[in-house]
This record gives C-alpha cells, sequence and structure tokens, in this order.
C-alpha cells in the first residue's frame, strides 16, 4: 500500500502493509491532518490505493473547485491567466507545496473552457514573464510556487460563491 498526503510545504508518506497502516499508521495520520486543518476524510480509515479517495483536501471556504471554476472565478483571459488559474488551484485548493510544468500543463488542459493549444506552445515564455514580474517563483527547474501576494490577491476571488 502507498499513500501519499500534502498539506501546504508538509508531506506525508507511508509505503507499506496495509494492515499495519490501518491500525497504526491511520489514527496518527488522522491525528496530523485534525491539526493542520482543511483537510476531511471521506469515512474513517477509508484509505485506499494512493489515498485519493480517503483525503479531500478543500480550500479555506471548504469549497473543491476544478481548473474550470478558478478560472472562472479569476477571470481568466489569456494563456498567462490559464497559468495561474492552474497554479493556485493546485496550490490553494489541492493543497500542494509546488507545482511541477507537467502538472501546469495537465491543469491548463483539465479547464477545457479556457484551453488553447497555442497555450502550451508558448508555455516556456509565459512561465518566464510570470517568474519576472514575481506572479510565480522558480522553485527548481521545472517546479513553480505561488509568492505570498499572489497568494493573498487570489484566495479572496477563490472564496466567492
Amino acid at each position: 500500500m502507498h499513500f501519499k498526503i500534502s498539506v501546504g510545504q508538509v508531506a506525508l508518506e507511508y509505503d507499506g502493509d496495509e494492515a499495519f497502516f490501518s491500525k497504526d499508521v491511520a489514527a496518527f495520520v488522522e491525528g496530523f491532518l485534525e491539526k493542520v486543518g482543511g483537510v476531511t476524510f471521506a469515512s474513517p480509515h477509508s484509505f485506499e490505493g494512493s489515498g485519493a479517495n480517503a483525503v479531500s483536501q478543500r480550500n479555506s471556504s471548504g469549497q473543491r473547485h476544478s481548473t474550470n471554476t478558478v478560472a472562472k472565478l479569476l477571470d481568466v483571459k489569456t494563456g498567462p491567466d490559464l497559468i495561474l488559474a492552474a497554479v493556485a488551484k493546485k496550490i490553494l485548493v489541492d493543497g500542494d507545496a509546488t507545482v511541477s510544468r507537467q502538472a501546469i500543463i495537465s491543469e491548463m488542459r483539465g479547464a477545457t473552457s479556457y484551453y488553447k493549444k497555442t497555450y502550451t506552445s508558448n508555455l516556456s515564455n509565459y512561465l518566464d514573464n510570470l517568474t519576472k514580474a514575481d506572479s510565480l517563483r522558480l522553485i527548481s527547474e521545472g517546479v513553480y510556487g505561488l509568492p505570498a501576494k499572489m497568494r493573498d490577491s487570489l484566495e479572496p476571488k477563490l472564496n466567492e460563491q
């Protein structure tokens, strides 16, 4: 059994026997997540496979958003706007600490109402410009994060009804 969860900049990973996990590790994980906040279990001890069905990550309003919804809330009009929506979805909604270039592409393609193929072909230029404008932070090669000022400006928009 393999289980991995990331909340903000904290990641917890388990790879081992399912019986041991269910008995001992699950209680620890539940306690950990209660302390961190913003994460709820679909059902107690319902860890299966990668844990995707067991944990529901939510934004600060308790809502789950698709990348399409995030793009709508952020009023996406351009490729760079869609990149920010994709990164915001992964970091602010899903709780990831950072986002890989491949994850950005995947999230952008998932926003079917907003995605254009040219956005992928211009991705390097868009990422460079967003990094220079300090809208994104280059954490390591091909890995990006959101600066605090961007988090502060995007979070209220994602909490709108």
